[in-house]
């Protein structure tokens, strides 16, 4: 398992976003991260966030957006 400060630098630099299935619930709900140039990656299981887990993640939409 990466650290804080692993998963971090791979989610601030250029990188590769797909979803994989989750073996658990057949769903895709992995959602895999990769760094383009050290091909570290990192693996975030989405089907354990908790509503409040995702209220603190989300961003509201700005107005002047289009």
């Amino acid at each position: 398992m990466k650290t804080y400060d692993e998963t971090m630098s791979i989610l601030n630099s250029s990188k590769q976003f797909k979803f994989e299935y989750n073996e658990d619930s057949g769903r895709p709900t992995v959602l895999a991260v990769t760094d383009y140039y050290t091909g570290e990656s990192v693996k975030l299981d989405l089907s354990r966030l908790t509503p409040e887990m995702l209220d603190e993640l989300q961003i509201e939409d700005s107005e002047d957006e289009y």
